[in-house]
């Protein structure tokens, strides 16, 4: 699952990527965890500071992942199936077991910035995970659901229902994943 990720981006080249209007504020630091604020567009195609994980009162721990496969049958996901978002990152982190070595990777997409497809409320947001690709599969056996620039738009449209975009919350199929061992 994925519990770290990176938005290390100029504010300039991250309205230009998503054809924002004014730049985003961007996060303090480049590393973002649960509960710490990061930029995600929503389906206004405004770039907002939003907390990272839905409150759960049952839990006490905040919902950071939301599984595809399972998404619409949550109670605490399906308020939020037509409020989706992008969540933009650099790299996201894995940890990767060696023996009783736990070994952390960077995944990013050949340089360039990825989107994770989210759901979000008024003040936070989660990252859909699916099944790991087979090229990720050798770090982890999940992976955050990375949106194909073509499925960006139909995924922030309202006016689409949940179930006509459900079907791009499938693993990464692109071949330009790199891996880098930190």
């Amino acid at each position: 699952m994925c519990g770290r990720f990176e938005l290390d981006a100029k504010a300039e080249v991250f309205k230009k990527r998503y054809k924002l209007k004014r730049p985003p504020a961007m996060p303090n630091t480049p590393e973002v965890r649960p509960t710490d604020l990061s930029v995600v567009v929503n389906g206004k195609r405004e770039a907002v500071l939003l907390g990272w994980g839905f409150p759960s009162e049952w839990d006490g721990k905040p919902l950071f992942n939301a599984r595809a496969e399972t998404l619409a049958d949550k109670p605490s996901f399906c308020p939020y199936l037509e409020q989706r978002c992008i969540v933009p990152a650099t790299a996201f982190f894995e940890w990767r077991k060696d023996g009783k070595d736990k070994l952390r990777n960077s995944i990013s997409l050949d340089q360039s910035m990825m989107s994770f497809a989210g759901l979000c409320s008024e003040t936070h947001f989660t990252i859909i995970t699916c099944s790991a690709s087979p090229t990720m599969a050798r770090v982890h056996d999940r992976m955050p659901v990375i949106l194909p620039a073509v499925a960006e738009d139909p995924w922030l449209d309202a006016s689409l229902p949940f179930v006509s975009v459900s079907e791009v919350l499938v693993p990464y199929a692109g071949s330009d994943l790199c891996f880098d061992e930190t």
